[in-house]
């Protein structure tokens, strides 16, 4: 390598001093290397301690995920009774408002029941005063046929005796008037 340096222009102290702090780079480097890279034995013991972590990591996510599975089972258990708790609810609510339903509309059938009677009644009433009212207007029918008929013979009776009474008169009136005297 000197030689190298030497014969491309640099001088044999400079090519020394190179090449001098060159090996002093690489043995330093070297015994970084070999300061940092295990033995066989190092190597064998991290291989240990770091299957013993694995394992006991291992061992923890098994048990974390039985815990976690178990507080899911737990979990899920607890959301289905809440859940047929309220089903329950859901159900029985719906029931009782079928029954408040079938009551209302009970007591309405009942209303309308009523208010029929009530209108059926209201509308006999009104027919027995249509009734009485047509019997009355019948009644007061006879009575002025009654008057009428009345009325009608006392004027023909009346009349006729007029006629009489005028027709006698009116013969006394056409009579040939007999002088006494001048038969006398």
């Amino acid at each position: 390598m000197v030689e190298y340096l030497d014969h491309h222009g640099l001088t044999r102290g400079q090519a020394v001093a190179i090449m001098r702090s060159i090996h002093a780079t690489l043995a330093d480097a070297s015994k970084k290397a070999r300061d940092a890279t295990l033995t066989v034995a190092d190597l064998d013991n991290e291989i240990y301690l770091y299957k013993g972590a694995l394992s006991e990591l291992r061992t923890e996510l098994k048990i974390h995920g039985q815990n976690h599975h178990a507080a899911l089972k737990s979990e899920s258990d607890m959301v289905g009774r809440e859940l047929e708790s309220l089903n329950q609810r859901f159900r029985d609510d719906i029931a009782t408002l079928k029954s408040d339903i079938q009551i209302d509309m009970n007591n309405r059938k009942s209303e309308i029941r009523e208010e029929a009677k009530m209108t059926e009644m209201k509308i006999q009433e009104v027919y027995n005063k249509l009734i009485v009212s047509c019997s009355d207007i019948k009644t007061d029918i006879e009575i002025m046929k009654m008057e009428t008929t009345k009325i009608i013979a006392v004027r023909l009776f009346l009349g006729a005796v007029l006629t009489l009474f005028g027709l006698s008169a009116w013969n006394a009136n056409t009579r040939p008037v007999i002088n006494h005297k001048a038969h006398s």
